[in-house]
């Protein structure tokens, strides 16, 4: 888990021939927890910021996302499965430019390092819609203006279906033994059981009782084994997938008795290169409002979080 807060004071200086003095006293703080569940990483962040600015009401928003990543084993390949879903909410004191705009941001969201600035402390612009470029998709009135949501919900799912013939396996499972029967890939579990019950030695002599340090050893491996399992026997030196990919949003705004919802499908190719993954399709808006885009081209380089 890893905890992040902090306090803003900013002063805005608008020219023109009406100038404007405006101040403002804000805090935000953030939370990112990542784990394992049914098999696959899972990463889940909870933003919360505020403020108060010159001669108004106080404000506050808060959002939430929730990224699941999981190689589906089909044989020896995987079926890739990426899934988003995120959420919003200002309060209806929030002015203009604190509002909510949905693109094709926070797409790397389950494999970013934790560490990293943009994830970590910033809360979601909105939406993530890889149909429109950043800050683009936004509250449509009837009138044609463009404003922000003060609040929204978003769900992306992503599918990299294996081809066998077009990859290679990273270990191969060749016989290296006939009596008994041994394969590379039992010579590499059998290093990691080693690894083990080494640590569980190390543990014992550092005073912990022979249960205690089994246990503790055990729970270490534990988040090493799915990374070492996916090596042995899915990894490939490298494998094409076509890639089939849906966003699916909706947004509000408290003026407005109507919510707006907004749908792009899509599709493309993946190449995997052991763990890192490099990404190329078309994302196609199906639902969209005059004068939008057609779709939006996306690219994406990542690295897959094996541990």
């Amino acid at each position: 888990m890893a905890l992040n807060g902090g306090y803003r004071r900013s002063s805005n200086r608008l020219g023109g021939v009406n100038q404007i003095f405006l101040t403002e006293n804000s805090f935000q703080g953030s939370a990112i927890l990542d784990g394992r569940i049914f098999g696959g990483f899972t990463r889940a962040g909870l933003w919360l910021d505020g403020g108060k600015p010159q001669n108004a009401e106080a404000y506050h928003r808060v959002a939430a996302l929730v990224g699941f990543q999981k190689e589906l084993p089909l044989g020896e390949q995987t079926l890739g499965i990426e899934a988003l879903f995120g959420a919003g909410k200002a309060s209806k004191h929030a002015p203009e430019y604190s509002l909510f705009y949905g693109g094709n941001t926070l797409t790397n969201f389950i494999y970013s390092e934790i560490i990293d600035p943009e994830t970590i402390s910033v809360l979601p612009a909105g939406p993530v819609l890889r149909g429109y470029g950043r800050n683009q998709a936004g509250f449509r009135f009837p009138n044609g203006d463009t404003r922000g949501a003060h609040s929204y919900h978003h769900f992306n799912l992503s599918l990299a279906i294996p081809i066998p013939s077009l990859s290679a396996p990273l270990i191969p499972d060749e016989v290296v033994n006939d009596n008994p029967r041994t394969t590379l890939r039992d010579l590499v579990e059998f290093a990691v059981n080693t690894g083990e019950e080494a640590l569980s030695s190390s543990f014992e002599d550092e005073g912990l009782s022979s249960d205690e340090a089994d246990a503790k050893a055990a729970k270490v491996f534990a988040q090493i084994n799915p990374g070492i399992k996916y090596l042995t026997h899915y990894a490939k030196i490298y494998s094409f997938k076509p890639l089939v990919m849906f966003d699916e949003a909706r947004m509000t705004r408290n003026d407005s008795s109507s919510s707006q919802s907004r749908y792009s499908v899509g599709g493309g190719v993946e190449l995997t290169v052991v763990i890192a993954k490099f990404q190329a399709g078309y994302m196609h808006a199906v639902n969209r409002f005059e004068g939008e885009k057609r779709g939006n081209f996306v690219f994406r380089l990542v690295f897959t979080n094996l541990f």
